[in-house]
């Protein structure tokens, strides 16, 4: 027997043979799967289809995997396993330990707060103790992980903790979280938990790099580089989005043909889920949009069968096709490098969060009374954005925003100050003052702009690699070659040119 995490945050891959079930593999590293298979002389096919929607729309979801043949395990199941076979079976508990939901009882809901609290602090408190060399705490302007900081501050283990921000000086998420580590009298880092040993000569060899410990599936903080000595313990806020919702007007309309809406919505990142209809468009050819509507066909099958609240449909989709994809494998990855652990990961999440109609979810109710459990004016400080809506004020009259001063810096501590061996070359484009500019007004790192043409150029010889064929089946071919030509104007398609740069390069990698 193979007992998963229930969420399934920690995905779960296996192989089974096409003419011999008996001949299977199971593990939760895809490297290590394809790596097992290749010493039993299975070669594995690498996914463009995979990899296209990771370019496209930053996770894979509709195909499992990046490796052709290779599928995941469902969320809330688990292996029972003999020599000859396995099967899959769900966790028989799993409706009354996760979803035991109650709308409209302001007792259960505070309740149910209450349990989330003490299994969040449990959390930091046991990674807390691990005898690390440096703990640290991502923060940046956001709410996620704003709340995981105030939970942090309702422990004995704060003051152990730097803030780490990643960003220029004068961003939001720079000069808020430096205001926040100021006003609690903690410390700064510039250390990320990890050590650089050595960096990329160049774009390409840095897209391989971000894709390699994933297996493909990400191209992500993990790579060869760093040093695969972790004594770092990393707090972040990867699932605090559970607790406002991933879409506030999905349960507007409970029907099958809204509901499919808005899941073709999740995983393509097509149109306009509030429309009638959505035409195919984008860069997808018709053979993924029909595998897409498959998908979610079966998805709202296994819904029903299971039992399981209509109100999570749109929660457990996206957990179930980006953010384990994105989250879950950015943890796995990262844990030979550093120990990255969210707190908020917990059994009570999502009945807390469904336990609070969708429309108060998504203007940041539960989040924002689950953080003033243990600090109310840190969650009463600024944001980013605005998060703290008039009507969330209007029902919490003894709760109301503060302002903290901008002025000065936190005092910092230095974790290991190790010096970066780089190898002859360059990662990133000269940045000139036009590119910064323009980088300002997408809002993104000035990388991405200053890579976008090298970026293109190379897009364009790999696409030229790859026969036709095997490209319609996957991208409409005249919406492919005009993004490989056109030079993009917007945050999405500068970062979707990034995304299927290093996908298509890892494509290509024998």
């Amino acid at each position: 027997m193979i007992l998963a995490d229930p969420f399934g945050s920690g995905i779960v891959f296996y192989w089974v043979d096409s003419r011999d079930s008996s001949k299977w593999a199971i593990s939760s590293s895809l490297n290590d799967l394809r790596n097992v298979l290749t010493a039993n002389n299975v070669r594995l096919e690498k996914s463009l289809s995979y990899l296209a929607l990771l370019g496209a729309v930053g996770h894979g979801g509709v195909f499992p995997s990046s490796y052709e043949d290779v599928e995941v395990l469902p969320q809330f199941g688990y292996f029972v396993c003999d020599s000859e076979q396995f099967e899959i079976y769900y966790y028989s508990t799993f409706r009354d330990n996760f979803f035991d939901v109650r709308q409209g009882s302001p007792q259960y809901y505070e309740s149910q707060l209450e349990q989330l609290c003490d299994e969040v602090v449990e959390n930091i408190n046991r990674v807390s103790e691990y005898p690390a060399s440096a703990y640290i705490c991502h923060l940046t302007g956001g709410m996620d992980s704003r709340t995981v900081l105030s939970a942090l501050s309702a422990t004995e283990y704060l003051d152990r903790y730097a803030t780490f921000t990643t960003g220029a000086p004068t961003t939001p998420d720079m000069v808020i979280a430096r205001a926040i580590t100021r006003e609690l009298g903690l410390k700064a880092t510039q250390f990320s938990g990890v050590s650089t040993v050595i960096s990329p000569p160049n774009v390409q060899e840095a897209a391989q790099w971000s894709m390699l410990e994933t297996g493909g599936l990400l191209s992500g903080l993990a790579n060869i580089g760093l040093r695969a000595n972790p004594n770092s313990v990393v707090l972040s806020g990867g699932y605090g989005e559970f607790l406002r919702g991933v879409f506030g007007e999905f349960a507007l309309d409970s029907s099958t043909d809204k509901k499919r809406l808005w899941l073709r919505k999740i995983l393509l990142g097509l149109g306009d889920p509030t429309n009638a209809r959505i035409a195919p468009g984008g860069i997808f050819s018709d053979e993924v949009v029909e595998r897409t509507e498959r998908v979610i066909g079966d998805v709202l099958s296994v819904h029903g069968e299971l039992g399981l609240p209509d109100d999570a449909l749109p929660e457990l989709m996206y957990f179930q096709v980006k953010n384990r994809y994105f989250v879950g494998e950015t943890t796995r990855s990262m844990s030979a490098f550093a120990y990255r652990f969210d707190p908020l990961y917990a059994k009570s999440i999502f009945r807390v969060s469904l336990s609070c109609e969708r429309e108060k979810r998504f203007l940041n109710f539960v989040q924002l009374d689950f953080g003033r459990k243990f600090n109310p004016r840190l969650m009463a400080l600024p944001y980013d954005t605005p998060r703290i809506s008039p009507e969330y004020l209007s029902q919490n009259t003894d709760f109301s925003p503060v302002e903290f001063s901008l002025d000065g810096s936190p005092n910092f501590v230095n974790h290991y100050p190790e010096s970066i061996h780089r190898v002859p070359g360059t990662v990133s484009s000269k940045i000139t003052p036009q590119i910064q500019a323009e980088a300002e007004r997408v809002g993104m790192p000035a990388r991405f702009v200053a890579n976008c043409a090298e970026n293109q150029r190379v897009i364009s010889e790999l696409l030229g690699q790859i026969d036709e064929e095997a490209l319609a089946k996957t991208f409409r071919l005249d919406a492919l070659d005009s993004l490989v030509r056109k030079m993009p104007d917007s945050r999405p398609a500068f970062r979707m040119i990034q995304n299927l740069h290093d996908s298509l390069v890892w494509y290509q990698r024998r």
